[in-house]
């Protein structure tokens, strides 16, 4: 009996033999630039999922991008896939914000080129997890994090980069392996976004518990966004549990182009000036880096003495390690 089937470069008909009824050994299935009828029901009980630049043929003949309404509902007639990549457009509409998520608890790996469609599926489980958003205009609804942030939760390390128009976070492993978790890059003139999904993103990262896995943080935009995000890190989350965002952040990386050094002290400061059982740990380390990252230096206890070479009176100085 079949089941595994792959389609590529083709028009699939309202009655085509594999859909209308489906094999019902059928877990693997793979459309690469395959347009399918807009009434297509989708087949049931897959294991394995990878659609790549489908189109949908709608009533009067045009196509469009694959709607979100036809992926959500592939989700749910398939709610044991283990595997689920969707790669290309995908067209959304107003309505697409009532559709209810779909539970995926079987889900091992997830690989989401198209940021529309993320809060339409929970899968909590996920251990091979790969999201590139691409051309982001606008805020994501709280619910497309309800998937990535369980998986940044379960990493033995995260490392955050913020550039001024994307977001990237990975996986740390032995050095100098990272896997890329997440990655977020905006539309020109929409720079905030990059900052304020970062903040959503901690925000649910630290909602239920304190995230105990070593961080480092690279600073590569515009001096207002790193501004931000800085200040954002330096005093603890609102609310009574007192957590702070990245806990065990050590590592901090700026551009040798320049950053503001009175704002990366007061940062490393207010870290180590904590008190309490959620006190964040202290920086030990700044470096600076070159614009391909490949010469660094160690510039912690030259940020440290800033005020001192500006003239400025100082008090204590909080030292490296």
């Amino acid at each position: 009996m079949l089941e595994v089937l792959e389609i590529n470069q083709t028009t699939l008909l309202p009655n085509s033999k594999f859909f209308n009824p489906p094999s019902p050994d059928l877990r693997v299935l793979h459309l690469n630039s395959v347009a399918i009828p807009s009434n297509i029901q989708p087949i049931v009980g897959l294991e394995e999922l990878r659609l790549s630049s489908i189109h949908e043929i709608l009533e009067d003949g045009r196509r469009t991008w694959m709607s979100c309404r036809k992926l959500h509902q592939f989700l749910q007639a398939s709610p044991g896939l283990r595997v689920l990549i969707v790669m290309g457009g995908l067209s959304a509409s107003a309505a697409d914000k009532s559709l209810q998520p779909v539970d995926l608890p079987n889900l091992e790996e997830l690989k989401v080129y198209h940021f529309s469609f993320l809060h339409l599926l929970r899968a909590e489980h996920c251990a091979d997890l790969i999201v590139n958003l691409w051309s982001v205009q606008e805020r994501l609804p709280p619910a497309a994090w309800t998937t990535v942030v369980p998986t940044l939760r379960r990493a033995k390390g995260l490392g955050v980069k913020v550039s001024n128009h994307s977001l990237n976070i990975v996986c740390l492993r032995k050095p100098p392996t990272t896997e890329l978790l997440l990655c977020f890059e905006v539309e020109q003139g929409t720079a905030d976004l990059s900052y304020s999904t970062l903040e959503e993103i901690l925000q649910e990262l630290e909602n239920e518990s304190c995230f105990s896995a070593r961080a480092q943080l690279s600073l590569y935009a515009h001096e207002d966004i790193g501004v931000k995000v800085l200040k954002l890190l330096q005093s603890p989350m609102p609310g009574p549990s007192s957590r702070w965002r990245l806990p065990h952040l050590d590592t901090v990386c700026i551009r040798r182009e320049g950053f503001p050094y009175q704002h990366l002290k007061a940062f490393v400061q207010a870290r180590a000036n904590a008190q309490g059982d959620q006190a964040p740990k202290a920086v030990t380390s700044i470096l600076e880096c070159s614009r391909f990252g490949s010469d660094r230096e160690e510039i912690l206890a030259k940020v440290m003495d800033y005020a001192r070479d500006e003239g400025v009176a100082e008090g204590a100085v909080v030292q490296a390690g």
